[in-house]
């Protein structure tokens, strides 16, 4: 038990207790209660049934708890066990629903169908106090948790025609589907359209405009490429396989990851699955003679890292590690300019990377935005860090850190600072890189103008009448805004890990790009475990090979040959 000060003075313990609700055995509903529902159902028009239900919503006694839970039955297409229903639950169109085993609906929550929709929500649900869900087209898995006053829509305007008032216009009705295990946090709101992936966090207050998946996104990558063909997908979840199927109807869907790596068609794997599991994953695919790409962090520790380049070696196998943001045009970009010397020697580089969510259950937020950032420092700075600090802290009762600190300091005077944070009201991507003779604002959610290079800078001479003293001079240029390439980052990393096969050369985020920035991620948090404690770092074991930038990636190609196959481990749901 660990013991806190509060501002007055005293003591607070803070307690851990075990899961209920998620862990609970279900408990079997007897059959006269199923029979008493049922003869609710046949005897009583549904709109007199709705009307009973009112009589009780209100009622905080056990025998008004126990009739909103047979009304609903009664009502609804099916129910299954154990169900709960709370103090002044709303329900529209009831009738189109569908409840699983051990489903508990919060006080207040409302519950909006369509007479024409489906709603179907699974087994070990927990909806929160004063939840809203537009439920005219809602699938909710297994095992979801959805946070007080969270919100889900499932329809919008057309917003057609443009000079009528949009609430006048149609609606379009969307589906939505939030995955086995998904956490929705407190007063987080789901647009139409969206899924969330199996246990995916959406952090708290946050909104959700597009799909929570990201293993999706590497299968339609892969599939834009001509001269590869993916073969099979495999993912522990039905439900997502049939969402790739419709999709890829060409895919062979697989549960079982060894059926994948006894193929003797596929030549490369790519694994996109919690951090935890990447090694193991990436070990086996590398024994079984595959090539693979590696969602990042490549390992959850240098040993494990250093394992993995050692086996990929012996096999002569490709291993990459998907550093998204060095494939970006900005980054690019950057590295352009200060390769080309234009930006002298480096002085410093800051980091920004803040945002509300997504909280991770596995991970801390250094371990889930660091490898971004220490990716894009690794990837522009010829040198190696030779000091590392990071102090963190656990907000709102998580098991991991949520904000996080951390500084580096290299060789000469250089210095690199980070800044991420899960809990901040606005998302914010930013980078400053200094040197001697030009400076680069990096802004990451801008949509047109995101690298700036300043022609600033800061001398500093001896004054002629008093060589004791430094006189400051300022320079103020001009600034300039180059264009940049706007292919998709993740589709040049497709085609690096094609082409590094290939080609039989080392690709631009190899595992040595992997084991610095594991390197980097275990010394910070070993720094973070000791308050801040600085870390020296001893020079990586295996040097610095420049596999050239992926700049060049897009001029020099090689044909592919026909029989390259790619598979994905698109594990998501994980147990």
């Amino acid at each position: 038990m660990s013991i806190t000060q509060i501002s007055d003075g005293s003591e607070s313990a803070i307690r851990e207790v075990a899961a209920t609700f998620g862990r609970r055995a279900m408990r079997e509903d007897s059959a006269w209660e199923h029979n008493f529902a049922g003869w609710l159902r046949e005897t009583n028009p549904r709109e007199e049934v709705l009307t009973l239900f009112g009589r009780f919503r209100m009622g905080e006694s056990a025998f008004d708890a126990f009739m909103r839970r047979v009304l609903l039955r009664a009502m609804c297409r099916t129910a299954g066990n154990d169900l709960q229903v709370g103090v002044g639950v709303v329900l529209k169109h009831p009738e189109t629903m569908e409840f699983g085993d051990c489903v508990f609906i919060g006080s207040q929550v409302m519950i909006q169908g369509r007479f024409d929709g489906t709603c179907k929500i699974g087994n070990h649900v927990w909806i929160g106090p004063q939840a809203y869900l537009d439920a005219r087209q809602l699938i909710l898995e297994d095992y979801v948790g959805w946070g007080p006053g969270a919100k889900v829509l499932g329809s919008a305007h057309t917003g057609e025609p443009i000079e009528a008032p949009i609430i006048t216009t149609d609606l379009v009705i969307k589906p939505v589907v939030v995955a086995t295990g998904a956490d929705i946090g407190m007063n987080a709101s789901i647009l139409p359209g969206v899924s969330v992936g199996a246990h995916a966090i959406v952090g708290a207050g946050a909104v959700v405009t597009q799909d929570v998946y990201w293993g999706e996104n590497l299968i339609r990558n892969f599939s834009e490429l001509d001269d590869v063909e993916v073969v099979a997908v495999c993912d522990f979840n039905l439900n997502a396989l049939a969402r790739m199927k419709r999709r890829y109807p060409t895919l062979e869907l697989k549960q079982d990851y060894q059926d994948i790596l006894s193929d003797a068609r596929i030549h490369g794997v790519v694994i996109a699955t919690p951090v935890s599991t990447h090694y193991p994953f990436a070990r086996r695919a590398l024994q079984a003679g595959k090539h693979v790409l590696v969602e990042k962090p490549l390992a959850t520790s240098t040993k494990q890292a250093l394992d993995l380049m050692e086996l990929s070696e012996k096999r002569r196998k490709t291993l990459m590690v998907d550093h998204t943001f060095i494939y970006t045009g900005a980054v690019r970009q950057i590295k352009s300019v200060i390769d080309s010397g234009e930006v002298g020697d480096l002085l410093y580089f800051d980091s920004v990377r803040i945002s509300l969510g997504l909280v991770q259950n596995d991970i801390n937020v250094i371990w889930d935005l660091g490898p971004h950032d220490f990716s894009i420092m690794d990837y522009l700075c010829e040198d190696d860090p030779v000091l590392i600090s990071a102090t963190g802290v656990k907000h709102l009762g998580c098991q991991f850190e949520n904000v996080a600190y951390v500084t580096t300091h290299f060789g000469g005077n250089m210095i690199a600072h980070f800044h991420l944070n899960w809990l901040a009201p606005v998302k914010v991507r930013e980078t400053l890189i200094g040197g001697t003779r030009k400076m680069i604002a990096y802004d990451d959610m801008e949509t047109s103008e995101k690298v700036r290079v300043y022609d600033k800078g800061i001398t500093m001479n001896h004054d002629p009448e008093h060589r004791e003293k430094l006189l400051a001079g300022y320079r103020n240029g001009d600034v300039f805004v180059p264009n940049l390439d706007t292919t998709e980052a993740l589709h040049l990393v497709a085609q690096e890990f094609v082409d590094s096969i290939v080609q039989k050369r080392p690709p631009v985020s190899d595992g040595y790009a992997g084991y610095r920035v594991v390197r980097l991620l275990e010394a910070a948090q070993r720094s973070m475990e000791l308050n801040g404690h600085p870390i020296k770092l001893s020079p990586p074991i295996s040097p610095r090979r420049r596999a050239g930038s992926p700049l060049e990636v897009v001029t020099k190609r090689m044909p592919v040959p026909a029989q390259m196959n790619s598979a994905f481990h698109n594990l998501i749901h994980w147990q």
